[in-house]
């Protein structure tokens, strides 16, 4: 018993009310706040579940170990091709997708969150000239921009300080993911990082592997790491200082506790926070918490009720839609997951009675829904009957009648698409039978080389084979596009600029279609006329993207590199590409 009192007491001292309590950590963390909006307004939060759930508990088993932690640290994953990590003011960190579709073991995912909590943990985003006047000047911003929440109106002066504040969080957003560390700042990083990663149990040896993996990848697909290395240079000399002697500490028993207490005691600050913007104006930043709080330990003694008003909110949106376009379903399964998962919540009774009435409006949606199927239903509606609905029986002959109303607006490869869906079903029933029958008349017009070689594989006639190889062999030396978008818009400045991105993107789009073509089909008869495309195109994206380097716009030039390097990597335009960026690189080091 008085062992166990020993614990719970060296646990509340280890992550006292003094941890990331401080005046300028409060403050710093207001900040970051509002730079995380603004990053995830440029880069929308990924929806896996999972890599959200995997990047906050090896972060969180990474910082249980820190002691007087600055910060109440979160993890979130955002839609990023780039393979990249950076930590903002106040304990944000991000992960971008891209870093981890390199496939790393969690020793080196966890070595990169230590790397990224260390500059947090030793201010070196307040050490560096290029952010520290912008993070001053914002952090002043954000007193007065914390005022607006304590008066229900607001007087002039006051907007227009929220909106400069809002202001300099976007400009400093940009400066944290443009600016690199300094040698000193990456070498001290990474040694902290690996006292971390030892001390929360990790192998070691995860952070050299990490960066040998990154080190090789960046050689094939050097495009991955333009941010990465603008933000983190000195790989090799990272490297060097990885393959020193290991780092060793004794494994901690009470490591399990430790986290347990970490994780409830971040998520119960980050509720308190949330808590202070639950107004109207201000809930975007109240939600914004609140996921973070559920993320950063699901297990925690609030994640339910954490978990509750994220599917409240969810369910508030669903409900301004009209209730054909509503997602029944995934609001049902959300609060049956909730249930399950927390089986003794207080809120059971309230969830159990919103699941009843969910439950009864969306079967009398379907009944209607019943009456609908067959009828001049519209393109939504049918779209959204199949995935809302996807075990009702009805969902073939509302995939027939989706094609159809798919032809009537002469949009044929959409059309084709789910009567190929129809023709696949293991067991043919009449709308199978049908789509059958429909697809012949529409295959001269279709435009997508991928829908027309999945007919190829299908149970047609020779002569109907023989049309759709004839109508490959007239769309693959024709491919940039697929058919394109139509803009309806009474804004002619937005219609100009949406109408200008199509354009631009026209010949992106094509190689990515010839590359999925030649991936699911690497014995097509057509494969010797689809590399030759693909190398013909990527020749013509090289010629526009050095036309747009010579422009100063290395956005898009980036933008063009990186899609010939992933659709046509073995292209003579993909090696110059390598051979360019290896260039450059060697004229940043010489520079550094």
């Amino acid at each position: 018993m008085l062992q166990k009192i020993f614990i719970v007491i060296s646990l509340l001292l280890f992550f006292s009310a003094s941890c990331f309590a401080g005046a300028d950590e409060n403050r710093r963390f207001k900040a970051g706040l509002m730079v995380a909006q603004k990053v995830e307004e440029e880069y929308p939060v990924s929806q896996d579940e999972e890599a959200f759930l995997r990047v906050n508990t090896l972060g969180l088993r990474v910082i249980s170990q820190i002691k007087g932690l600055k910060y109440a640290y979160t993890f979130s994953v955002i839609n990023m091709e780039d393979a990249n990590a950076f930590a903002l003011p106040g304990g944000f960190v991000y992960v971008t997708t891209g870093l981890l579709d390199l496939g790393l073991e969690d020793s080196e995912l966890a070595f990169i969150l230590a790397h990224e909590i260390a500059h947090n943990e030793l201010d070196h985003m307040f050490k560096m000239k290029k952010t520290v006047d912008l993070l001053s000047v914002l952090m002043v911003g954000i007193e007065i921009f914390a005022m607006t929440h304590i008066s229900p109106s607001k007087d002039a002066n006051q907007i227009r300080a929220e909106s400069a504040a809002r202001s300099l969080a976007y400009s400093l957003s940009g400066a944290m993911l443009a600016s690199g560390y300094s040698r000193e700042f990456e070498k001290e990083a990474d040694f902290w990082g690996r006292i971390y990663l030892a001390k929360a149990g990790f192998d070691v040896r995860g952070s050299k592997t990490a960066l040998e993996k990154i080190d090789i990848m960046k050689q094939q697909r050097p495009d991955l790491f333009s941010s990465l290395l603008m933000t983190h240079p000195y790989i090799l000399d990272r490297l060097n200082q990885a393959e020193e002697s290991p780092i060793t500490f004794s494994q901690d028993i009470f490591i399990k506790e430790k986290t347990k207490q970490a994780g409830n005691f971040i998520q119960d600050y980050l509720i308190q926070e949330a808590q202070k913007y639950e107004t109207k104006d201000k809930k975007v930043l109240s939600l914004f918490l609140y996921r973070n709080a559920y993320y950063i330990y699901p297990q925690g003694t609030q994640a339910d009720k954490v978990l509750y008003e994220l599917i409240k909110d969810r369910e508030e949106k669903e409900r301004k839609k009209n209730k054909f376009l509503t997602n029944w379903s995934y609001l049902i399964k959300r609060y049956e997951t909730l249930l399950e998962n927390y089986p003794d919540t207080s809120l059971k009774k309230e969830v159990s009675a919103k699941l009843e009435s969910l439950t009864q409006e969306r079967n009398e949606v379907y009944k209607l829904y019943e009456e609908k199927i067959g009828t001049d239903m519209s393109l939504d509606y049918y779209s959204n009957f199949i995935e809302f609905f996807p075990e009702s029986p009805l969902v073939p002959k509302a995939r027939y009648f989706l094609a159809k109303a798919y032809i009537s607006a002469n949009e044929y490869d959409k059309s084709l698409n789910e009567f190929i869906t129809l023709m696949k079903n293991p067991v043919p029933d009449e709308w199978g039978r049908k789509a059958k029958e429909e697809t012949v008349p529409i295959i001269d017009k279709s435009t997508d080389m991928v829908l027309l070689g999945r007919l190829l594989v299908l149970d047609f006639p020779e002569e109907v084979k023989a049309k759709v190889n004839t109508r490959l062999k007239e769309t693959i030396p024709e491919v940039k596009e697929f058919a394109p978008l139509k803009v309806s818009t009474k804004d002619k400045a937005k219609k100009d600029k949406e109408e200008m991105v199509i354009s631009d993107d026209l010949l992106l789009m094509g190689l990515a279609q010839l590359d999925k073509f030649s991936k699911e089909f690497p014995d097509s008869e057509h494969k010797v006329l689809v590399a030759e495309r693909k190398g013909k195109l990527a020749e013509e994206l090289y010629i526009e993207a050095r036309a747009q380097s010579l422009s100063d716009n290395w956005y898009k030039t980036v933008t063009i590199y990186r899609k010939i390097l992933k659709y046509a990597p073995d292209s003579p335009s993909a090696e110059q590409i390598r051979q360019e960026f290896h260039r450059l690189e060697q004229i940043r080091q010489a520079e550094a």
